[in-house]
């Protein structure tokens, strides 16, 4: 199913009289604030054979403001089915009026706090500190077209309508020689049985990839925290339902992250430690369809000694990390990212701060007892055990 055939089903619907008569048994009558999802259609019968006809079935969701979460007020029992051939409505089948539920189900910081809402908030919640990660020396990795080396790994990189990212040819030099790892991996389908066997939703059963296609739903990453740190962006391309080329602007970002200790080893006798950070490299796109936003990702891992450490605040906001008018400098930008004060730390938010809750070290204390764990240990005539 096309963008457009997306669109233009849902308005078909919307002009449709009986779906109309529907709403308004449902006391609907504004239908400028109906959502209707052209669900994929499921199959009921020879009828319904892709060799015959393009079928959908949209759902109905109702708003009480533009900017309401429309999802939180299903429409149930109306089934309608569209032929996306044609672009017509070829039935409506009405169940039985279910009342609306009646009270918000909002993320949005300005809505989520609004009397009735579910769940219920008095206030945001107050924002972390900033946090910003900075590569002083600039980024580990270089990029060729499509093609890109970092540390030991070496990939290219694709796009298609259906899968989106696509990683190619990765491997791995091993001393001297590339060692090939994957020829190809994407991420191959996204598929949600809801199981619910009422009439309104007994035939949800997404094949998101082969059914609409993540490639076209990417988001562009231009602002916010998709990525953090030295970012670098590539462009995507699909096409409309005419074949004509269609751009997607950074619809990959691609980025370095620190991921904690690889390994430590102390020498309990000498007391010396010798530890190996864990280095990732990132590469995302976030496609977005009807009711969810998935986030996917490609990682490698590099354990490596880090050269320096450095951190500053930033804003969440683009700063060039190349000169103005180079080659690279549209392409790449550093992110801090600092949340605003209204913000929440809902997934669906574009700030990206953590929701884990700090929790006290008790290696301080363990540390300070080592003295007495070592005179221990002697009056025993041995050591006990290494680090």
């Amino acid at each position: 199913m096309m963008f457009e055939e997306f669109m233009a089903c849902e308005e078909v619907v919307r002009q449709d009289e009986r779906w109309q008569a529907a709403m308004r048994l449902r006391g609907v009558e504004d239908f400028s604030l109906a959502m209707i999802d052209p669900w994929a259609s499921g199959f009921t019968g020879p009828e319904d054979h892709p060799r015959e006809r393009r079928l959908a079935r949209p759902l109905t969701f109702v708003r009480t403001s533009p900017q309401d979460n429309g999802y939180a007020r299903p429409v149930e029992g109306l089934i309608v089915t569209v032929d996306l051939d044609t672009m017509r409505v070829i039935d409506v089948v009405d169940h039985g009026v279910v009342p609306l539920p009646t009270q918000a189900g909002n993320y949005y910081p300005e809505l989520m706090t609004g009397p009735g809402n579910v769940p219920s908030f008095t206030e945001a919640r107050e924002p972390m500190k900033p946090i910003a990660i900075t590569q002083p020396e600039g980024r580990s990795f270089s990029v060729d077209g499509h093609a890109i080396s970092w540390a030991n790994w070496r990939l290219r990189i694709g796009f298609t309508p259906r899968e989106g990212l696509v990683l190619h040819e990765m491997g791995y030099v091993d001393k001297g020689v590339l060692r090939p790892v994957l020829h190809r991996v994407s991420l191959a389908e996204m598929y949600v049985p809801y199981g619910d066997p009422s009439e309104t939703h007994w035939n949800k059963n997404v094949f998101d990839e082969g059914e609409y296609g993540l490639g076209w739903l990417a988001n562009s990453l231009e602002l916010g925290c998709d990525c953090l740190g030295e970012i670098h962006y590539f462009d995507a391309h699909v096409n409309d339902q005419d074949g004509q080329p269609v751009r997607i602007g950074n619809a990959i970002c691609m980025h370095e992250e620190d991921a904690s200790i690889g390994w430590k080893h102390t020498d309990f006798r000498t007391d010396r430690a010798e530890v190996r950070r864990n280095r990732r490299l990132v590469l995302s796109f976030i496609p977005r369809s009807a009711t969810t936003s998935t986030a996917s990702t490609g990682t490698s891992t590099s354990t490596a000694r880090s050269s320096s450490r450095s951190s500053s605040p930033a804003s969440c906001r683009p700063v060039p990390s190349s000169p103005a008018g180079s080659p690279t400098s549209a392409r790449s930008s550093r992110l801090g990212c600092s949340r605003p004060t209204t913000s929440t730390t809902s997934a669906s938010a574009w700030t990206c701060g953590s929701t884990a809750t700090p929790t006290t070290s008790t290696r301080s204390s363990r540390w300070q007892s080592r003295p007495a764990r070592r005179t221990r240990a002697a009056t025993r005539g041995a050591p006990s055990g290494g680090t």
